[in-house]
């Protein structure tokens, strides 16, 4: 009985996708289920079993993903994912999607994600993926969903969505399938950078357990810090703080890493131009041809940047020194730290908010694929986690990021690490070029369609 079921978006919608002859039901081209609700216990990654949740669909990393015990879960065989499946979120943000391709088989969706699995010899599995991220069906589905504070998007809702045959579906298929074969590469040469600047500095894997706890059984997570360590700021000078997590075990295990390493040591205020973030400005938000995209911490680490705002060309002061430029790497300073991004064919003269600093490489002194790579690390991560400050939201300064120390090898081999990073953030741009051509390709044919049927 709520209104938004019966939105005209939603049935114009669905009266354009069953103009095709052809048109079907999803539940007859495909088996469309989501796996039992059912308790699972989250556990340390090497005793676990991936597990994916709704929020996990649109992030281009995996470093946020749960594990649940082998040992203590039964019958989840059923709930496993296999190449070719299609996920849609189905439970608070709902919508979101995913393509499974060979490198992401054998993870394990919860009950919030919607499997979508053609069947055998039928419909092309990237069409569906492309149809259901068109507007048109994205429209259907959240109008479809209800639930007074969470929405929610039934099975039973997917099942209906109508799917139009088309002559295209193959050539659909083929560019979300190399979409997806991108991105999968994208995070290999970005392993491979990681994995680099690790070997290039002997430096060993962090590990908690590595760590100086005081309480070595970690029943309390505690650690000694001596006053002579309190006065020299674990003697390297950055600050003079008494709160405990400054001297997180993590942190000092990192540190001290580095410092054995052997390689040069600077800071990232001694290798770059500028670390800085904009001030805070009025933002006049307008339609998307009158303004100029505006990023907010969460869009950097999504796949293709959702919910965008735009800023106003006209209304905006100082538009051009807010402009992000190639080669810069994004760091988050406000809510979650320490998220990071490289600016290379994807976010150039966007502007971007005042909670993402701005680290401007000096590249005679430092390879700005290098610089990222370093500051994506657990190495550099931990130590950008230290500095956090704030009794309710954590806040970082541009000050403070300056103080992280960063291993400079030589030249040869910042380049080489810093090439297999622009690779990766250019196949990343491929990816989006390629789901984009599927979605001109896909409404093309539906235009064709309608106007057969007009004529």
């Amino acid at each position: 009985m709520d209104a938004s079921f019966y939105d005209l978006q939603k049935s114009h919608a669905e009266d354009w996708l069953k103009s095709s002859p052809q048109s079907r039901p999803l539940g007859e081209l495909a088996d469309c289920y989501c796996s039992n609700i059912r308790y699972r216990n989250v556990v340390s990654p090497q005793f676990g079993l991936p597990l994916l949740t709704g929020k996990d669909l649109d992030i281009v990393n995996d470093d946020g993903l749960s594990y649940f015990s082998k040992v203590l879960s039964q019958n989840i065989q059923h709930e496993v994912l296999r190449e070719n499946d299609v996920l849609i979120s189905s439970a608070g943000t709902i919508g979101k999607l995913d393509f499974v391709r060979k490198n992401h088989e054998g993870r394990y969706a919860d009950q919030h994600i919607i499997r979508i699995r053609p069947h055998p010899n039928g419909i092309d599995a990237g069409y569906i993926y492309a149809l259901l991220a068109t507007p048109l069906v994205q429209a259907i589905v959240t109008h479809q969903s209800a639930g007074a504070v969470i929405q929610m998007l039934s099975v039973g809702e997917i099942r209906t969505i109508p799917v139009p045959r088309l002559k295209g579906e193959t050539a659909i298929g083929d560019r979300i399938r190399g979409a997806f074969d991108a991105r999968a590469a994208s995070k290999q040469l970005l392993a491979e950078a990681d994995q680099a600047t690790h070997e290039f500095h002997k430096l060993p894997a962090l590990s908690e357990q590595q760590a100086e706890w005081l309480d070595r059984e970690r029943k309390v997570e505690s650690v000694m810090v001596s006053a002579w360590e309190v006065a020299l700021a674990n003697g390297d000078g950055a600050e003079y703080r008494l709160d405990a997590h400054f001297y997180n075990p993590l942190a000092r295990l990192a540190i001290k890493n580095l410092k054995k390493c052997g390689t040069t040591l600077k800071t990232v205020g001694q290798l770059t131009e500028r670390v800085f973030t904009c001030t805070r400005f009025a933002r006049t938000y307008v339609d998307k041809p009158h303004g100029v995209p505006f990023l907010s911490g969460k869009n950097i680490i999504q796949v293709r940047p959702q919910d965008l705002k735009f800023v106003s060309r006209s209304e905006t002061e100082q538009l051009l020194e807010l402009r992000l430029q190639t080669g810069w790497t994004l760091v988050t300073r406000s809510g979650t730290l320490g998220r990071t991004c490289f600016v290379w064919e994807n976010y150039e003269n966007y502007t971007g908010s005042e909670h993402l600093l701005r680290v401007v490489p000096n590249e005679s002194e430092i390879d700005p694929g290098y610089l990222y790579a370093f500051l994506s690390s657990r190495y550099g991560y931990e130590q950008i986690l230290r500095f956090r400050h704030g009794s309710v939201i954590d806040e970082l300064t541009d000050e403070q990021l300056k103080c992280v120390l960063v291993p400079v090898p030589a030249p040869n081999k910042q380049k080489l690490i810093g090439d297999k990073v622009r690779a990766a953030y250019e196949k990343r741009a491929e990816a989006i070029r390629l789901e984009d051509e599927a979605q001109e390709i896909l409404m093309n044919e539906l235009h064709k369609t309608q106007a057969k049927k007009g004529a």
